[in-house]
């Protein structure tokens, strides 16, 4: 018979983590939860804002009908460019087509928000905004 034959195997109990880690892990899921609900909600939301909700000074508030002549009397009054302002420049502004086909002078950072897709419309072209009189 082998010497070990005699020992019992030691018994192996499930390890419980201490109560403090316990409550962190529930909070740690929890958080992750609610900022995964809060996510879902705000999609769901943003997906139903079609314009932006407001307009920075300087910027028109009218609409323009996607009209060749229209957007090009806007790109030169903006100094627009369909193809970027150079590596140095930063845009002040955009023209951006909103779903209804309209083009509208909005701020960079909503122009390049429908440019990434995490906004509607489609960036028609960067400006550096009004020249200065």
């Amino acid at each position: 018979m082998h010497p070990s034959a005699d020992v019992a195997p030691p018994s192996i109990a499930p390890r419980t983590p201490p109560p403090l880690v316990a409550r962190l892990l529930v909070g740690v899921r929890l958080a992750v939860v609610v900022l995964l609900a809060a996510l879902v909600v705000a999609l769901v939301l943003g997906a139903r804002t079609t314009e932006p909700s407001g307009s920075a000074p300087g910027l028109s508030a009218e609409p323009v009908a996607d009209v060749p002549d229209r957007v090009d009397a806007l790109m030169a009054r903006h100094r627009c460019s369909t193809q970027g302002l150079g590596p140095d420049v930063i845009p002040a502004q955009a023209l951006l087509r909103g779903r209804d086909g309209v083009v509208r002078v909005t701020g960079f950072d909503r122009g390049w928000a429908a440019w990434t897709g995490e906004a509607p419309g489609e960036l028609v072209a960067v400006c550096l905004g009004p020249a200065p009189r």
